[in-house]
């Protein structure tokens, strides 16, 4: 009679089998994973947008006009489909009227919006934030707030 294998030789040959194998499946389903991110998903990489100034030149009545200017730095052009400034407190100012909605690659625009300030306190930081076709990006205007910001338009026109 013929012996079998020992039973450790057996079980070091499936713990090597089941190796080998699970390495080839986690090859062949990440190169089908990288090859299965299409143009969109590869675009939010090269779309970024930079804001380069904020100024809010008129105020009528409880509503104030804001200038922004984003450079967007990246390849694909920025489709912008919101705009809201928020407060550490979660209260958001959606902004109305828009004035350019898409940013070409590699350029600076000025982009003009209206808000309603009735419910912006002092010393109080806010983020705007900028909802595009690719993704949501937020600034922190922590240089001046925009009770401030307002707030000093107001006396300059109010001295003039």
């Amino acid at each position: 009679m013929r012996k079998a294998s020992s039973p450790v030789i057996t079980v070091l040959a499936l713990i090597l089998i089941v190796f080998a194998a699970s390495i080839i499946i986690y090859t062949w389903s990440s190169g089908f994973i990288i090859e299965g991110i299409g143009g969109s998903e590869r675009n939010v990489l090269f779309q970024m947008l930079k804001l380069e100034g904020i100024s809010v030149p008129r105020r009528f009545g409880d509503l104030a006009e804001v200038e922004i200017y984003l450079r967007n730095i990246g390849s694909v052009e920025a489709k912008i489909d919101m705009i809201y400034i928020e407060s550490p407190g979660g209260l958001a100012i959606i902004a109305k009227n828009i004035s350019k909605t898409i940013i070409p690659p590699k350029s600076l625009e000025e982009i003009t919006f209206i808000i309603n300030y009735t419910n912006v306190k002092p010393y109080i930081k806010y983020v705007l934030h900028i909802s595009t076709n690719l993704g949501v990006y937020s600034f922190g205007l922590t240089r001046m707030d925009l009770y401030r910001l307002t707030t000093l338009q107001k006396q300059l026109m109010e001295n003039h």
